[in-house]
């Protein structure tokens, strides 16, 4: 199904009501573990993901980027940091980092890649001790036109009075938008 289709289709729908019908039609369905929030509170995204990291053989991420198609959602974390990764216009480019110091600068070619919204942060599912920084810093891009983007974002503390090392202070990811 298109992506966009997809989206208007299950827009009404809740995510109990879904994994019960995959279930009753015996579908084979993938669960987020537990603790699992939206990054921006209240808002709903209905699409394909594509990892956009990897364990041991690049291949499953490089099958993932070259099946990339309009609508898709592709998610950058700290893991991805000063890699270049390709995207189809008109996807979608979530770039979730874990901590919540983290602060996105500008884009660095709005009119290839831009933001649909501000910053958000979300605190961690768990109860954790005030000043850890514990919790996501995410901003989403769509995919306007071919060309190339940098993303970056940049902290100076990792922790209540722990200031960061500087291999620790910048995260900077280059988008080709195909």
């Amino acid at each position: 199904m298109e992506n966009r289709a997809l989206a208007r289709n299950f827009a009404g729908l809740s995510t109990p009501l879904i994994a019960d019908a995959a279930l009753r039609l015996q579908l084979s369905i993938l669960i987020a573990p537990p603790g699992i929030q939206p990054v921006i509170p209240g808002k709903r995204l209905a699409g394909r993901a594509l990892p956009a990291k990897h364990f041991g053989s690049v291949d499953v991420f490089l099958e993932a980027m070259e099946s990339a198609s309009p609508g898709d959602v592709l998610v950058i974390t700290d893991a991805d940091n000063g890699k270049t990764v390709t995207v189809a216009a008109a996807s979608r480019v979530s770039v979730q980092l874990s901590s919540t110091y983290w602060t996105f600068d500008p884009v660095s070619n709005p009119a290839v890649l831009a933001a649909e919204g501000p910053q958000q942060t979300s605190p961690c599912a768990a109860k954790t001790f005030p000043g850890s920084g514990c919790g996501i810093a995410a901003v989403t891009y769509a995919a306007t036109a071919s060309g190339t983007a940098v993303v970056t974002a940049h902290r100076s503390t990792c922790g209540e009075a722990m200031l960061c090392t500087p291999s620790q202070s910048g995260f900077r990811v280059t988008v080709v938008v195909g």
